[in-house]
């Protein structure tokens, strides 16, 4: 299964962006809270019910975001070592990054097995993320993990600049 969403700026973004599946229907809505501090969006079904919450939590320590699904709280944190480079880990999950997040061509990793990949591909408004994954049950979990990683790299980003 895929799921794209056009990269905009997410801190920027127009108040709600389509998540789309492989055939082009609507399957999630991603709504930014338009007046928070730093990041805060909100993975939505079709009907409006929020499924998770991805939230920045501002700090000029660290760079980390905040995944909320069915009130638990999963921490993205950024991890930098030599021998493995730079990945993010999820807390609770036990998730992790492996691949390229620079270029956004990276697996999300549970158990030292890749359960999404993630890559970035051209499109008409700048460029697009494609999620492909098998197992359904954790759709949203990924998608979620996959959209605060790309917010995570972007503020990574902003901050080379």
């Amino acid at each position: 299964m895929k799921l794209y969403f056009v990269e905009h700026d997410f801190l920027f973004l127009k108040k709600n962006n389509p998540i789309r599946d492989e055939t082009g229907a609507v399957r999630f809505d991603l709504v930014r809270e338009p007046v928070a501090f730093g990041y805060k969006l909100h993975l939505c079904d079709n009907y409006g019910k929020e499924l998770a919450l991805i939230r920045q939590k501002v700090s000029l320590l660290s760079n980390k975001f905040i995944v909320t699904i069915d009130g638990t709280e999963m921490i993205l944190t950024p991890i930098a070592n030599r021998k493995e480079g730079f990945y993010y880990e999820l807390s609770v999950l036990g998730w992790r990054t492996f691949g390229n997040l620079y270029e956004c061509d990276f697996a999300i990793m549970s158990d030292g097995q890749a359960i999404a990949n993630v890559r970035k591909l051209p499109h008409k408004d700048g460029s697009c993320c494609e999620v492909t994954y098998q197992d359904s049950t954790k759709e949203t979990a990924i998608l979620a993990a996959a959209i605060a990683i790309e917010c995570a790299m972007e503020v990574l980003n902003n901050d080379a600049d």
